[in-house]
């Protein structure tokens, strides 16, 4: 049987939710640790759990400004393609 994922996401600060949302969807740490405990099916094991931590903090960007310069540069971009993307889009 291939292991099956479950998304979880996270909201942060002082937002309302307009509509109703899935368990998965919370808006505090608390919320989503409790979510995330419901479940009890193993799915890795500790080698490969530890393999993939490792795997992370090996290629995660040094913090600091030059990451963070990057990361806005990189959200630029997409939002423009995406404009001009829509600005083709209306113009046909």
């Amino acid at each position: 049987m291939i292991p099956r994922f479950t998304p979880v996401i996270v909201f942060v600060g002082e937002g309302v939710f307009k509509t109703e949302m899935p368990e998965n969807v919370t808006k505090s740490v608390r919320s989503m640790m409790k979510y995330i405990r419901s479940f009890n099916t193993v799915i890795f094991n500790e080698q490969q759990l530890q393999t993939f931590i490792t795997d992370i903090e090996q290629s995660r960007f040094k913090p600091g400004f030059a990451t963070d310069f990057a990361h806005v540069q990189s959200l630029k971009k997409q939002i423009n393609k995406k404009k001009k993307l829509l600005d083709e889009y209306h113009c046909s």
